[in-house]
């Protein structure tokens, strides 16, 4: 057979997720690929190219050194973890073998199935390298049922449908601390960190990388965990003026109909996102967006709220994704020159022609108390009637009106059921809209002290607890 074109990779480096051949750089080249000198702790060691102390040679080792390349090795490795010991991979040896990549890739896929069994076992997290979220949890007795979840980052979306939901869990002793993996900030984890946790639940939010799907095909064969995918947008839809556009896969539905197939329940924040994907999977569940106490019901205002001397302040929050939404807008800035725009996150491009004031986003642990000093008198809420848009949630108005300002909101799926002054997307109807708002304080009191009642009543975080514990299969134990 002849040799391979490049030098065997001596090493098989598993992370959690994935098995991968580590290799060998030319020889002579180490010093540009900066590995000179350094040494790598494996998983596993290939037998083509091995050495091993004397008083090492188990009976299984020599079982697998017997069998040329055989991925037996994995048990070995295994077995000397028991011992405390180490399988290094040194780049200061580069040889060549009569292997192809071909070859050598599916001995790895193989050898990734018989390695998880091998770790698998009832105690095997106790000689197994440190999971990715720590060796702290895997000695300490489970009294309250166990959460790990994968979202984005610390922003909104994650905020709201991760983050809070599982904090509000925990504060109200329903589950352990979660242990929430940032997948734009590191690695996601793999099927062993969430093993060596023995975690009851496992929560997708919008993780569709082939890491993440890796996990979650893992788990449904392996584990009998729940598995929840959260989904807050129309992915298969994202406008094209939405930024967000980008950054989603090309192969999207095809992630999504996998990683859906694999689950245990579908968390979505509107109906409209449960009969778009609800048939792709064999549970689904609305949890509607909600709010915490803190900070929130610190920064109400006190209705009825007192028409002030100064302009009436008029204006707008939110992401960098309402560029299309936000030229609704245009028209009024020009029309209305007699009020102070105020807006947070962005603006219409009419606002640069004005006197508005227009604020940079902040991080989400200052937004509530920056939307709050905001000081609005009034805010809209334009959105486009597009299938991405009747998707989305009302958590623009649940925000506002946590806060006691009124709001004027486009006639579109997700506002149409909040007690608000809603109107169809022309010109002539905004215009209407808002010289009547600003010219009644009576109404604008009253429609704020209606959305406020609204919002506090039927978007408390608290009162989705029972909804988070039943998707993710924990209602029994409450």
């Amino acid at each position: 057979m002849p040799c391979s074109a490049s030098p065997l990779a001596a090493g098989l480096d598993y992370d959690g997720a994935a098995l991968r051949w580590r290799a060998s750089p030319a020889a002579g080249g180490l010093a540009e690929h900066g590995m000179r000198g350094q040494t790598c702790s494996q998983a596993a060691l290939s037998t083509a190219c091995l050495m091993l102390a004397r008083n090492a040679a188990t009976a299984a080792t020599l079982r697998a050194l017997a069998q040329p390349d055989c991925l037996e090795t994995f048990a070995v490795q295994f077995e000397d973890w028991r011992w405390g010991k180490r399988a290094v991979w040194t780049p200061d040896v580069a040889v060549r073998q009569p292997f192809s990549e071909a070859s050598l890739q599916a001995a790895a896929a193989d050898g990734r199935e018989r390695l998880l069994d091998n770790l698998l076992t009832p105690d095997a997290h106790r000689y197994a390298p440190e999971s990715r979220f720590g060796r702290a949890q895997r000695t300490l007795s489970k009294r309250r049922p166990r959460v790990v979840a994968l979202t984005r980052d610390d922003w909104a979306a994650s905020q709201y449908r991760v983050h809070q939901p599982l904090a509000d869990l925990h504060g109200a002793g329903l589950i352990e601390t979660p242990q929430v993996a940032r997948v734009r900030q590191m690695r996601a984890p793999g099927l062993l960190d969430v093993a060596a946790l023995d975690a009851d639940a496992v929560v997708f939010h919008h993780c569709f990388d082939d890491a993440s799907l890796q996990l979650l095909d893992d788990l449904a064969k392996r584990t009998s965990c729940a598995r929840v995918i959260v989904v807050d947008d129309l992915l298969t839809a994202v406008p094209e003026y939405n930024p967000m556009r980008a950054n989603v896969f090309a192969d999207i539905e095809q992630r999504l109909q996998r990683a859906l197939a694999a689950c245990t329940c579908l968390v979505v924040t509107s109906a409209g996102l449960a009969q778009a994907y609800g048939g792709l999977a064999k549970r689904v569940v609305v949890i509607e967006n909600a709010l915490p106490q803190a900070p929130w019901s610190s920064l109400a205002r006190k209705l009825p709220h007192a028409a002030p001397a100064r302009r009436l302040r008029v204006g707008w929050a939110g992401a960098q994704q309402h560029s299309g939404d936000l030229e609704l807008l245009d028209h009024l800035l020009r029309t209305f020159t007699s009020v102070q725009w105020v807006f947070l996150g962005m603006a219409p491009a009419a606002a640069r022609d004005t006197d508005a004031e227009i604020h940079a986003m902040v991080p989400f642990a200052d937004y509530p108390a920056r939307l709050a000093q905001l000081d609005l008198d009034l805010a809209l809420a334009p959105l486009l009637d597009n299938p991405f848009n009747r998707c989305k949630s009302a958590l623009k108005l649940i925000e506002f009106g946590a806060l006691g300002i009124p709001v004027i909101a486009s006639d579109v799926a997700p506002y149409q059921n909040a007690p608000v002054h809603r109107v169809d997307n022309t010109p002539q109807a905004w215009s209407s809209a808002l010289d009547a708002l600003l010219r009644d304080a009576a109404l604008r009191a009253e429609c704020a002290l209606t959305l406020q009642q609204w919002a506090w009543s039927r978007h408390r975080l608290i009162d989705r607890r029972a909804a988070w514990l039943d998707a993710l299969g924990l209602a029994g134990t409450a």
